[in-house]
């Protein structure tokens, strides 16, 4: 083996090392495997370049262009022409899962989960600093420069953490970078030949054995030691990189929090090309409704996000039963039992009919009682290797019951209702949607009547370019432009509900999935819902829907309609789908009047063309360009050892 490839292989270990500074960064270590892979393919690439001879300059541009098909067969494969050939699809795939990869970033604090946005930014940044290390220690030969590409993997981990990285991660990453130098010291030192020590009176000249290599490990075990040492012991001197003391725990309580964000996984579902089965289960509701799994209460700037999960693993089980929800007093409620097995389903929350009274579960689930959300500690749902059971208080209320709740909110429900900061057209657009109505259900039923109405014209559209209701920017131009999925409906109209002063929340689930012919359901990731809950006295958190699904996935609530236009079974009855909500104005007279101002000063825009059907199964010449420029670059090499190999054959 050549020096150049000892190096190479020096270099796909020293960033082998340098990556675990990037583990405490997520909860758990799944996109390990592919960001190995990462490094792995970019050193292949360097060994068989130079191996067949590859000019120096196009070394790099391969190990680039191996990584990028890397890439796209890990995060992309179903989209690739021909099992290889990256598509547009490919693009647009990549594309969304950069996408929620930066939602990830705006939302979450690490130790965040490994959704496929994130594991995409840690496969790509790994395997992108293995191509920089290579292209400084093994093609420029600057093994020492080489250690500030390596620096990266340390560093930014070391300032997104608030109590460091630790000793062990830069333990890890300074031993790479050592085992670099040593390797380029041997070749330098093998140039030379080995140095020998001066000859003494009647003596030969003799080795200096390897005492070059002994200094130098001396010095750099020195230099790690004193760093993870030296900080520990002088008092005031920054430890970040290494951890800090950070918070303790207090008085070593049982209590635990989690902060979940699952907005962005519920856009990663429904964007698959392929819908992929996650759970099934077999229930006694006739009419079954949505899987819950958890909310999202609190509304900022930034949009909506998630208060954090807190349990006891002593007071808050779910082994014992559940408390009932507040605000369920007087409402009807039917007893129905689901029994869900889990198939690819990766979260940390429970899927389950709403409102919970028992989860039969194995490992620890823990109820936080604020959110009514059955959350895991240290596992989740892949970690269930046989079906639970839940029994669960289906809420029956009907308009009247709805309509007559007490206006006056309990205190600890009041930050539910707090006014959001919006712009102008936002809050005036919703005060003429609910003009004229006086009772909380009744501003409720216009504003979703608003959304379903075909007269306002919205549409559902999966391939929304729109990141979400994230600023108040974004909220008024999805009112604007009404197209968007299920994540702009629901975060629209929880706004608009606390803009009229009810108690509002997103809920997070699945919908009630397709019947099989066993009378079981099948729930995939096209069934991946939110939609918004709005409190009422004496019936609780109430779902309502004002996304305009015309693919029967989403139902409509019977009591959610502000007034009947079917005759209703009972309090148990089918859910109704009708294809315009009365009531849809919003209000009469001079609301009606504001509405149509509103619509006159601010037209719905034309969707823009789709342009994905003309596209062929390369969409743009990158790939095309990038094989050209390295054939261009690597043809007087391949001329030269033609020239060569002819000169032999014929030489006597």
């Amino acid at each position: 083996m050549s020096t150049r490839e000892r190096l190479t292989l020096a270099a796909a270990f020293a960033v082998v090392l340098g990556a675990t500074g990037i583990m405490p960064l997520y909860a758990d270590l799944r996109w390990l495997p592919s960001a190995l892979g990462a490094v792995a393919v970019v050193a292949l690439a360097g060994l068989l370049g130079r191996r067949a001879g590859l000019p120096s300059l196009l070394q790099p541009l391969l190990g680039l262009a191996v990584l990028g098909e890397y890439l796209c067969v890990v995060f992309a494969r179903s989209t690739l022409g021909a099992g290889l050939l990256p598509t547009g699809h490919t693009q647009a795939a990549l594309r969304h899962l950069v996408d929620a990869g930066l939602t990830d970033i705006q939302r979450l604090a690490p130790p965040v989960p490994s959704h496929a946005g994130l594991t995409l930014f840690a496969v790509a940044g790994i395997g992108a600093v293995a191509v920089v290390v290579d292209l400084v220690a093994v093609v420029l030969g600057r093994a020492a420069v080489a250690g500030l590409p390596l620096l990266v993997l340390f560093a930014i981990p070391s300032a997104v953490l608030t109590g460091g990285l630790g000793w062990l991660p830069f333990v890890c990453s300074a031993t790479g970078w050592l085992v670099l130098l040593l390797v380029e010291g041997g070749e330098r030192v093998g140039r030379w030949g080995t140095p020998l020590k001066p000859a003494q009176d009647g003596h030969s000249p003799t080795y200096q054995d390897a005492s070059l290599g002994r200094v130098g490990r001396r010095i750099g075990a020195a230099a790690v030691g004193l760093a993870v040492v030296v900080p520990a012991l002088i008092p005031g001197l920054d430890s970040q990189l290494l951890g800090g003391s950070g918070g303790g725990s207090g008085g070593g309580g049982t209590h635990v929090t989690h902060t979940y964000d699952p907005i962005t996984r519920l856009r990663d579902d429904l964007r698959l090309p392929t819908p992929r089965d996650l759970l099934t289960y077999t229930t006694t509701d006739e009419w079954p409704d949505y899987l819950r799994m958890t909310t999202l209460d609190q509304f900022t700037d930034a949009g909506w996000s998630a208060s954090q999960l807190r349990g006891s693993t002593r007071q808050d089980g779910v082994k014992g039963g559940l408390p009932k929800p507040a605000g369920l007093t007087s409402a009807p409620t039917s007893r129905i039992e689901d029994r869900i097995l889990v198939s690819s389903l990766d979260a940390q929350w429970l899927p389950v009919p709403f409102p919970p009274a028992t989860v039969d579960v194995e490992g620890t689930w823990l109820y936080d009682q604020r959110s009514e959300t059955v959350f895991a500690l240290r596992s989740g749902t892949k970690q269930l290797t046989r079906s639970y059971t839940v029994t669960a208080d289906r809420v029956l209320p009907d308009r009247a019951l709805l309509d007559a709740g007490s206006t006056t909110l309990p205190a600890d429900l009041r930050r539910y209702a707090a006014k959001p900061q919006v712009t102008t057209y936002v809050a005036d657009l919703t005060a003429a949607v609910v003009a004229g109505q006086t009772t909380p259900y009744g501003k409720v039923a216009a504003i979703q009547a608003f959304f379903r109405d075909p007269a306002r014209a919205f549409e559902y559209d999966t391939t929304s370019r729109v990141p979400g209701i994230n600023s108040q920017s974004a909220l008024e131009d999805f009112l604007k432009g009404r197209r968007g999925f299920c994540e702009q409906y629901a975060s629209a109209m929880a706004a608009m509900i606390r803009l009229a002063g009810v108690p509002a929340r997103v809920a997070i689930g699945f919908t009630a999935g397709t019947r099989r012919p066993d009378g079981s359901y099948v729930v995939t990731t096209s069934d991946a819902h939110a939609w918004p809950e709005a409190w009422f006295a004496g019936s609780g958190w109430v779902r309502f829907e004002p996304t305009p699904r015309t693919d029967g996935q989403t139902t409509l609530p019977g009591y959610a309609v502000a007034a009947p236009t079917t005759p209703q079974n009972g309090a148990g009855g089918p859910d109704v789908t009708p294809s315009q909500a009365p009531g849809s104005s919003g209000g009469k007279g001079g609301a009606l009047d504001k509405l149509e101002q509103l619509d006159r000063a601010n037209p719905v825009p034309a969707p823009a063309p789709d342009t994905r059907a003309g596209r062929s199964g390369l969409p743009t010449g990158w790939l095309l360009a990038l094989v050209a420029l390295l054939l261009a670059a690597a043809l007087p090499s391949l001329l030269h050892m033609a020239r060569r190999r002819h000169r032999w054959a014929s030489a006597p």
